[in-house]
């Protein structure tokens, strides 16, 4: 009996290895600039190691292997979910982000959780009052929204949910029925209340000073100045388009010339429609440059 406990133990370790194995070099590839290679999801990660996104740093996240199972499919879950968004080209880049920030408040807070046996279906809706009341957020940025999608889409995978018991199935899928808490009104204020709010702003250390607030606080002033920004903005860019319809028509480049760019949905994935618009726009400033080329060439 010892020798098959040990045999089963040596193998769970290696099986942790491999998955070690496989986030590192899936990490060392996406900050190389290198182009992932698709790499077989595998069931069962203690480790959440993704990279970093936009403004948000990489997170690595450890589940200790004496966690509760609830806890445990939870967290394959959204490690399954942190595959799909960061080592596949199925989905759209703030998914990233989302999971950077969302995930890691999810994940953070159902590690404190010592009663997550206890609470039956409700687990999302405590954490997005958790959110509200201690984080201090609106309704609609708690992250519920999100959490969701990332089980929802786990259970959606034959890799994930056959590697699960009709229970753990049905627990996970029994989480995402929970419905989001009514979004938070809107206040609206006028310009007059929000600068009254912030007399700061007529300091000369830290704010604008006081000349500068009393024009900008005046909202007969303020709106003018918009009307002038937005009139200056348009004009620009009536310019440019007049400017690149002369050089078309200089350069005899006609509509048929042109590839017309076809919607997301022809394509099978976002990589493959990325490709097809540089491909176009290629195209378009090949011939661009060829024109330029021999408007040059007559000069001299």
């Amino acid at each position: 009996m010892d020798s098959n406990n040990d045999s089963a133990l040596k193998t769970h370790e290696r099986l942790q290895d491999e998955l070690l194995d496989q986030q590192s070099n899936m990490l060392k590839e996406h900050h190389g600039k290198q182009v992932v290679q698709p790499i077989h999801y595998k069931f069962g990660s203690y480790l959440i190691a993704v990279p970093g996104a936009g403004s948000l740093a990489a997170i690595r996240i450890d589940l200790p292997k004496e966690s509760t199972r609830k806890k445990q499919v939870i967290f394959f879950a959204m490690h399954h979910a942190a595959h799909e968004f960061f080592f596949t080209d199925k989905h759209p880049y703030h998914k990233k982000t989302n999971f950077l920030y969302f995930g890691r408040k999810f994940l953070d807070y159902i590690s404190d959780l010592d009663n997550i046996d206890e609470i039956t279906v409700n687990l999302l809706k405590l954490f997005e009052t958790h959110r509200v009341k201690v984080d201090k957020v609106k309704t609609q940025s708690s992250g519920l929204a999100f959490i969701k999608n990332c089980i929802q889409l786990a259970l959606s995978k034959p890799e994930f949910y056959r590697n699960l018991s009709n229970i753990e199935q049905s627990y996970l899928a029994g989480l995402t029925k929970v419905k989001a808490a009514a979004r938070d009104e809107s206040t609206q204020k006028t310009l007059t209340a929000w600068f009254g709010e912030h007399g700061w702003l007529r300091r000369e250390d830290v704010g604008i000073g006081h000349e500068l607030y009393s024009r900008v606080a005046s909202p007969r002033i303020l709106i003018q100045s918009f009307r002038i920004m937005v009139a200056s903005s348009l004009i620009g860019l009536q310019s440019a388009k007049n400017v690149l319809l002369d050089l078309l028509q200089d350069a005899n480049i006609t509509s048929s010339d042109l590839e017309l760019f076809q919607p997301s949905e022809d394509f099978s994935s976002k990589a493959e429609y990325s490709s097809y618009n540089s491909k176009v726009l290629v195209n378009l400033l090949q011939k661009l440059k060829i024109f330029h080329d021999k408007h040059i060439e007559k000069k001299h």
